[in-house]
C-alpha cells in the first residue's frame, strides 16, 4: 500500500493522522469558485476526448462523459438492495435453486434440533417472482434474510431485505411493490420522471414519497477507455449532519497529528487544491486535490478527492463522496505510471465533477443525444410501467376477449389482459359469456400503431369478470 493509499485509508477513519497544511510550492490552497473550477481549458491530448460524449444518470442526477466511458456500478439500495443482471433471465429457476440449496445445507441454532436456515419460497406480486426466505445467519433468531428473484424484460433481478421476524409482511409487500415500479432501462437513457437510475434499470418514485423518507445509496465508477489508469469513483448517500465535512476531516487530522508530534509528516505530498467547492445545485462541497511521489512498488499519481455534506431530508442534496485517481492497475493507485500530466489531471477532474447535476424531471431537456428507443421484441408483464410509447401486443397464448394488441404511452402501467372466463352453470343457461382479468407478458410490437387499426384500450381495474 503507496504512501498516499495509507493516508487516505486514515483519513475516512475516526482516527484519522493527515497532515493537511503539508503543502508544496505547487500548492492551491485558496477557495475556488464555481465558475472558475468549471472553465476547463482542456490540453490538445484531452480535446478530442470530449468531441463526443453521453449523458449518463445515477441515482437522481447525472453526468457528461466521453463517449467510450464504462460506467461500473457498486453496491445499490432504494433502499433495499436490488441488483439487475443483463439478458440472465432464463437464470431465475437456477438461481432460486442454488440460493435454497445453500439455505438448506446451513443448520441454526440450536444445532441438536438440526433446523436448516431455509424457511420457505413463496411467489410474489410479479409473475414468475420468488421470495426466499430465511434465517439471516446460524445464531440470528428473528432476524430474517429475504432473497427475491424474478424477470424484467430478458434480464434478472434480484433484490434482497434484512427485516426483523414481526416485519416479513411488511418487507415482502415492499419488495413487491418496488417490484412493480421498476423498468429496464438503456445505459443512456436519462428518465424524465421523478424516480432512481441504477444499473439497467429506472425505479419509479412511489406516489407520495415524502423527501425526508428517501433512503437511497448509489455507488458508480467511470472508466475511460482513453485513459484507462484513470478511475472516477462517486457514492450519494443520505446528508446526516453528524458526518464531519471533508474539511473538518482535514484540520482535525492536522491537530491530532501536531498532538502526537508530527506537525508535518506529509510533507511529500504536492497539494495542488484545498478548497470549498460548489458544483451546479449542489453548495455544501470541498475538495483535496493532491500527488503523491513515487514510493517503492509505487509510482507518483494523482489523488483527487470531494465530498458534499448535503441537505438533511433533501434527496437532490445528499452526502456526496467523490474521488479520482491516476495510475491505477489491478485496483491499485501508482501500480502504473500515470497517462495524465499534473495540469491535465485537474483539468480532467474538473470537467467531468462540472457535469454532475440533478436530473431534470417533467419535459426539460436532459441530453442533446436523440433518445434511444426500446428495442422491437421488447417483453414486459403487467403491474410494470411501459418503457416506450408503441403498438403492444399480448404475447401469451390467452383466450382473449379484446383485440391482441393496444397502445400503450410511456410510462403507462403495463396492463392486466382480457380474457374469456369459463361460465357457470347459471351463466351458460342465461346465454351470459363472462370475462375475467389475468397478468400476461406484452411484446412491443411497433413504434406505431397498425393502418386502420383503433388502439385497444388498457383493461381497466372495474370491468367485470
Amino acid at each position: 500500500m503507496n504512501l498516499f493509499t495509507r493516508l487516505l485509508v486514515t483519513m475516512r477513519l475516526p482516527t484519522m493522522l493527515l497532515a493537511a497544511t503539508a503543502v508544496l510550492t505547487a500548492c492551491h490552497a485558496h477557495p475556488v469558485s464555481q465558475e472558475k473550477a468549471n472553465m476547463v481549458n482542456l490540453s490538445p491530448s484531452l480535446q478530442p476526448l470530449f468531441e463526443k460524449t453521453k449523458t449518463v444518470c445515477f441515482g437522481r442526477f447525472m453526468i457528461d462523459l466521453p463517449e467510450q466511458t464504462r460506467v461500473v456500478w457498486g453496491d445499490v439500495a432504494v433502499p433495499l438492495s436490488v441488483w439487475v443482471e443483463k439478458g440472465q433471465a432464463d437464470e431465475i429457476s437456477n438461481r432460486v435453486a442454488e440460493v435454497e440449496a445453500h439455505l438448506k445445507s446451513e443448520i441454526r441454532f440450536p444445532r441438536t434440533e438440526n433446523l436448516t436456515l431455509y424457511f420457505e419460497t413463496i411467489s410474489g406480486a410479479v409473475p414468475g417472482m420468488r421470495h426466499i426466505i430465511s434465517q439471516r445467519d446460524a445464531g440470528s433468531d428473528g432476524l430474517l434474510r429475504i432473497n427475491s428473484f424474478f424477470a424484467m424484460s430478458n434480464n434478472l433481478v434480484g433484490m434482497q431485505a434484512l427485516p426483523l421476524a414481526n416485519d416479513k409482511d411488511g418487507t415482502i409487500d415492499e419488495i413487491n411493490d418496488m417490484a412493480r415500479r421498476l423498468r429496464p432501462r438503456h445505459e443512456t437513457e436519462v428518465p424524465t420522471e421523478p424516480g432512481t437510475c441504477i444499473e439497467n434499470a429506472f425505479l419509479a418514485e412511489a406516489p407520495g414519497t415524502k423527501p425526508e423518507d428517501v433512503n437511497e445509496h448509489i455507488r458508480v465508477g467511470f472508466r475511460l477507455k482513453e485513459f484507462p489508469d484513470v478511475h472516477l469513483s462517486i457514492y450519494i448517500g443520505p446528508a446526516n449532519e453528524m458526518r464531519w465535512s471533508l474539511e473538518q476531516q482535514l484540520d482535525i487530522s492536522v491537530e491530532r497529528a501536531r498532538k502526537a508530534g508530527r506537525p508535518e509528516p506529509f510533507r511529500m505530498l504536492t497539494v495542488f487544491r484545498r478548497a470549498k467547492r460548489e458544483i451546479n445545485e449542489w453548495k455544501t462541497g470541498f475538495e483535496y486535490l493532491t500527488r503523491t511521489p513515487n514510493e517503492d512498488k509505487s509510482y507518483a499519481h494523482h489523488d483527487f478527492w470531494m465530498k458534499f455534506t448535503g441537505t438533511p431530508g433533501n434527496p437532490l442534496q445528499p452526502y456526496a463522496d467523490i474521488d479520482f485517481k491516476t495510475g491505477v492497475g489491478e485496483n491499485s493507485a501508482g501500480a502504473v505510471k500515470p497517462s495524465l500530466s499534473d495540469e491535465e489531471a485537474i483539468a480532467l477532474w474538473d470537467k467531468l465533477t462540472g457535469s454532475i447535476r440533478i436530473r431534470p424531471t417533467g419535459n426539460a431537456k436532459t441530453s442533446q443525444t436523440a433518445p434511444v428507443k426500446a428495442p422491437l421484441g421488447e417483453r414486459h408483464v403487467t403491474g410494470h410501467r411501459c418503457p416506450q410509447a408503441g403498438w403492444w401486443e399480448c404475447d401469451d397464448e390467452l383466450n382473449l376477449a379484446q383485440p391482441k394488441g393496444l397502445w400503450l404511452n410511456e410510462g403507462d402501467l403495463v396492463p392486466m389482459a382480457l380474457v374469456w372466463a369459463q361460465p357457470t352453470l347459471w351463466q351458460q343457461f342465461r346465454g351470459e359469456r363472462p370475462r375475467g382479468k389475468v397478468p400476461a407478458v406484452w411484446r412491443l410490437a411497433a413504434y406505431e400503431a397498425p393502418p386502420d387499426t383503433a388502439p385497444a384500450k388498457p383493461a381497466q381495474a372495474g370491468e367485470d369478470a
